[in-house]
Formats: structure tokens, C-alpha cells, sequence
């Protein structure tokens, strides 16, 4: 059985990042393997996420130069707890079993448990592994687009030929290209330059396969992707529609987003 989970959230670490809010989806899997292949996946695809959901343009009242500011935090606070993951495209990676833990001169079984339960909750990267994978690339936003949110990461990660698709699809994607693209999307968004022609391209591509592994789900799903196929179809993330009214009919006032974002 499968299982999406979704949490909203203001970002705790620093009184910069409270100003901000994220929302993250919980997905489970099956195996250690199957988590392997989640992993990398929903890693290499974080930057698009925070793309599609950029929705934080605005710090005391006025543009602050990025389409998400809470993304952009997350590359300047404490690099050894946050980011990538590097290691996780590693050939060697895999789970760590622990068989006892030496403490006050006394060895503690440990039996069953692994050092990544343990341990990676005290670490903040784009996806963290816990009991499940949690998805932290987005920003939160509008109420279609957290309906959207969890239906795009499930079309992704829970169908097996989609799944196998993005892990082809991102096989050769280098480190310092999915750095380039954890640092570039908080600013450009969509329009962030990679390889040739710019992220908006695998973005289309990525939908559509979100698309498909929700249709063969079976479950009339791909209606919660709407607000998602609008922002790649218009290539205008939500942060630069803010923008947009911000400039326009707002009369340059942040004052009436509150009520244009009102649940």
C-alpha cells in the first residue's frame, strides 16, 4: 500500500526563514532498494519542485530579488546538514545497519536499527529520509497547489515505469549540475539555463510523467495537477504572478495578498 502524507509548516531555523512557509509531502516505500531509487529521484527533481511552487518573493513588504526566499535560506544555513546529498548518487550507497552502540563503557544493542533513523532526522537536506521520504523543495502556497503538491510526487515516485524514466531521465545529470540547479532556481525559477535550453524544458517533460503514472494509478488524480500544468504551460511561476500584481493592480502594496491567498 502506498501512502502520501502532507505537512504546512513555518521554517524554524532562523528568524529569516519564519517569515516563510513550506510544505512538504511524506511518501513511503517498500524496500530498501525501492527507497534507493525514491531517493535519487525525488533529490535530482527538487529543484524543479521549487520552481513549479516558488511562492516567496516578498521580505518586509517588498520584492526581495528571488522567487523563493525560503529556498534560497536553505543554501546559506549550515551546508554539513543541508543540501544535496551528494552521496546518495554514489554507487556504493545503500543502509547502514547498526549492531551496538558504545556508551559510558557499555556496549547497547542496536539490532535493527539503522544509523540513517537516527541520525538524519538532526539534518535538513532537500528530500530527508526518516521512516519515509520527506519532499522539502517546495514552498507552500495556494490551496490547489497543495492538492497539486503530493499528487505530483506521487505520479513520480509510485509508478514504476515513471519512476524508472526520471531515474534515466537524471542518470547523467552531474553534481555540480543539480548544485547548479539547487542554487540558480531560487532566483530564475523556470527559467534557470540547463544544459541546451532552460529548466522549463524538463519541466514539461516531468509533468507529463507525473501525469501518467497518476492515470495508470487509476484513481481520477490528474486533475490535481492543474495548477501545476498552468505554471508550466503559462512558464509564470506563483511568486512571479505575486509579483505581478504586486507591480500592477496592487499599486506596489504587499497588503492585499493576504486576501488573494485566503483559504
Amino acid at each position: 500500500m502506498s501512502l502520501a502524507l502532507i505537512w504546512l509548516l513555518p521554517c524554524p531555523w532562523s528568524l529569516q526563514d519564519a517569515r516563510t512557509c513550506t510544505v512538504q509531502v511524506n511518501l513511503d516505500f517498500s524496500s530498501e532498494a525501492d527507497v534507493i531509487r525514491k531517493f535519487r529521484a525525488s533529490l535530482a527533481l527538487q529543484p524543479i519542485a521549487t520552481a513549479l511552487f516558488a511562492n516567496s518573493p516578498f521580505t518586509e513588504g517588498k520584492p526581495n530579488g528571488f522567487l523563493s526566499m525560503r529556498s534560497h535560506i536553505w543554501t546559506d544555513t549550515d551546508k554539513d546538514r543541508t543540501g544535496m546529498l551528494p552521496f546518495v548518487f554514489d554507487d556504493s550507497f545503500g543502509m547502514l545497519t547498526m549492531y551496538f552502540a558504545y556508551r559510558n563503557n557499555k556496549y547497547n544493542d542496536c539490532t535493527g536499527m539503522t544509523t540513517f533513523r537516527n541520525h538524519l532526522t538532526t539534518i535538513s537536506p532537500e528530500v530527508r529520509l526518516k521512516r519515509y521520504l520527506e519532499m522539502r523543495g517546495a514552498d507552500g502556497g495556494p490551496w490547489r497547489g497543495l492538492c497539486a503538491l503530493p499528487a505530483f510526487w506521487v505520479g513520480l515516485l509510485y509508478d514504476e515505469d515513471v519512476l524508472q524514466a526520471i531515474l534515466d531521465l537524471t542518470a547523467d545529470w552531474t553534481r555540480a549540475e543539480r548544485e547548479m540547479l539547487r542554487n540558480k532556481v531560487p532566483v530564475t525559477g523556470l527559467k534557470t539555463p540547463f544544459r541546451d535550453g532552460f529548466l522549463k524544458h524538463v519541466a514539461e517533460d516531468v509533468l507529463k510523467l507525473a501525469k501518467d503514472g497518476l492515470e495508470r494509478r487509476g484513481y481520477k488524480e490528474v486533475g490535481f495537477l492543474n495548477a501545476v500544468d498552468e505554471v508550466v504551460r503559462t512558464r509564470v511561476t506563483p511568486a512571479e504572478n505575486l509579483l505581478e500584481m504586486y507591480n500592477g493592480e496592487w499599486g506596489q502594496s504587499v497588503d492585499p495578498v493576504f486576501q488573494e491567498l485566503l483559504y
